[in-house]
């Protein structure tokens, strides 16, 4: 089996009704050889906010994410395309790192 496990960077909300966008998805595919589990590959790509283009200094400073890993990035549509296609067809659970990557 599969295990796909996924960490999102997003943007900080400091106010009430500020939306965090995702800026950043990391994942590793883990698979067990021999039972034990190993990093089969990984996955990285910086997301392009489109609510707000431009970090705060706290999203700066809270990430070490720059303006400029944005800039170029793709946005939130095509990266999670890129995230699927890299997860291929096979079965597979796909686990969050921490609680904020559920939402």
């Amino acid at each position: 089996m599969t295990y796909i496990v996924y960490d999102l960077e997003m943007t900080v909300r400091r106010k009430k009704g500020q939306i965090a966008e995702i800026i950043e998805i990391g994942a590793a595919k883990v698979q067990a050889e021999d039972g034990t589990p190993v990093i089969a590959d990984s996955f990285q790509t910086f997301v392009k906010p489109s609510v707000v283009p431009r970090l705060s200094e706290d999203t700066i400073s809270f990430t070490s994410i720059s303006q400029d890993d944005v800039d170029g990035a793709p946005p939130l549509p095509e990266a999670l395309r890129r995230f699927t296609e890299w997860i291929g067809p096979q079965p597979y659970y796909l686990c969050a790192w921490g609680p904020d990557d559920h939402r």
